[in-house]
């Protein structure tokens, strides 16, 4: 007979695994997952045994939230996942929900990415913690080239959120790894795509 601790874990996977980007997935959203889908699985299994993902959300849990849909989508697609997790998170709420992912998907490599101290005062940065934390991550961008290239075994592929794609995509491209782009329909606004592309 099921606990109360595993009815709430397999509603957590059923929630998680639901779709990509919402419930129900507008037509956009199902096209956008099977694209990313087909382009992990079918291309990177050429070049590993076993299919192994990293994922980089940004902050946010309008960020965060579709990234865990996707972990919990490839991980039924048998594949293994790393999801590269900001530390520190923007919120306790964040914080509590990677830790009923983490009970309800323990396959999933969760890796923590230390941010180097970022001082907003020396910027132009909006003081909403959500900016900040954008720019906490894009500042240390840097010290993901080791972090992937440590991870093991050697990654198939490499998802990471639009608002990095400025300092993400030549480090992806350095270490030879395909990677893919991520982008939340909600926040595919013109102000948030030239925030996300301009250094």
């Amino acid at each position: 007979m099921a606990t109360n601790g595993s009815s709430e874990n397999e509603a957590v996977k059923r929630s998680l695994f639901s779709a990509t980007f919402s419930y129900p997935p507008t037509s956009v959203q199902k096209v956008m997952r099977a694209e990313i889908i087909a382009n992990i699985t079918w291309k990177s299994m050429s070049l590993a045994p076993i299919v192994h993902v990293a994922l980089l959300p940004s902050a946010g849990m309008g960020h965060l939230t579709p990234f865990l849909r996707l972990a919990a989508l490839l991980v039924h697609h048998h594949c293994q996942v790393t999801l590269i997790i900001p530390h520190p998170t923007v919120s306790k709420v964040e914080s509590e929900l990677l830790s009923r992912f983490h009970s309800s998907f323990p396959q999933v490599n969760q890796v923590q990415f230390h941010l180097l101290p970022y001082d907003s005062a020396t910027s132009n940065t909006s003081n909403d913690p959500s900016f900040l934390r954008f720019a906490a991550i894009r500042n240390s961008s840097h010290l993901l080239s080791l972090l992937l290239a440590l991870v093991s075994p050697p990654l198939s592929a490499f998802v990471y959120d639009m608002t990095l794609i400025s300092p993400v995509l030549p480090i992806a491209n350095t270490l030879g790894v395909p990677s893919s782009l991520c982008q939340m329909p909600q926040v595919a606004d013109p102000i948030v795509v030239l925030c996300s592309v301009l250094p």
